[in-house]
């Protein structure tokens, strides 16, 4: 029994833990352009709250990766000079599965938004750790933001 408690441990931590937790971001814009910000999770294990623009297009209606309209809700607009603070969101974070915020140049569409490569000038993906997060966003032509290791209270 002994043996297939530490076996059954093992294997736990081997396949890496995968909690519930909080995270939020705390965006601040430096640069002088609107931003978009969109907060989701990396990897396979999807959650409703935190999908990321491809997925959410994926599960939505023809019609709204055709509109023109900037991307609504969760996609938050942050012009020049602003604050916001996106969450607390509890979701399952670990073995791959990383909150990430993206910010994207200008107001794009759901479909602009989910369209986007990886890598590209008009885009930054930050990773977040857990609980709050601080992100500086420094430029947009090409975006350029950064986590803050430290997040200041207030």
């Amino acid at each position: 029994m002994r043996m297939l408690l530490v076996v059954l441990s093992l294997a736990f931590f081997a396949g890496g833990c995968i909690g519930r937790s909080n995270v939020s971001a705390t965006v601040e814009n430096r640069a002088d352009e609107t931003v978009t910000l969109w907060l989701y999770k990396t990897g396979s294990d999807v959650e409703s709250h935190l999908m990321s623009p491809g997925t959410m297009i994926a599960v939505l209606p023809a019609s709204a990766a055709d509109s023109d309209e900037p991307a609504g809700p969760p996609a938050v607009q942050l012009p020049p000079g602003q604050k916001v603070t996106i969450g607390p969101v509890k979701g399952r974070f670990g073995a791959g599965a990383v909150p990430t915020v993206g910010v994207f140049k200008g107001t794009p569409s759901l479909g602009e938004l989910a369209s986007e490569p990886q890598r590209t000038s008009r885009v930054a993906r930050v990773p977040l750790g857990p609980g709050p997060n601080l992100v500086i966003v420094e430029s947009t032509d090409p975006v350029r933001a950064l986590r803050q290791t430290s997040v200041p209270t207030e």
